[in-house]
């Protein structure tokens, strides 16, 4: 699978968090922030996109702040 499907992938199944903010971020911010949370819930699910948790993306962000 290609990367930029993968990430299309990954954003479809994680979509419901897309509401998520935090005091003072920015578009940049979160997009950035938004990416390495990505990345880390795709790494545990050991790069098979169907096994990608949302619970991990949620508390990814909010470890960043994010609620």
């Amino acid at each position: 699978m290609k990367r930029p499907l993968l990430l299309v992938t990954i954003i479809g199944l994680l979509g419901a968090c897309a509401t998520m903010t935090k005091p003072g971020m920015t578009a940049q911010s979160k997009a950035k922030d938004r990416y390495a949370c990505e990345q880390q819930a795709y790494d545990a699910a050991h790069g098979n996109p169907l096994l990608v948790s949302n619970r991990l993306y949620r508390d990814c962000m909010r470890a960043r702040g994010y609620n």
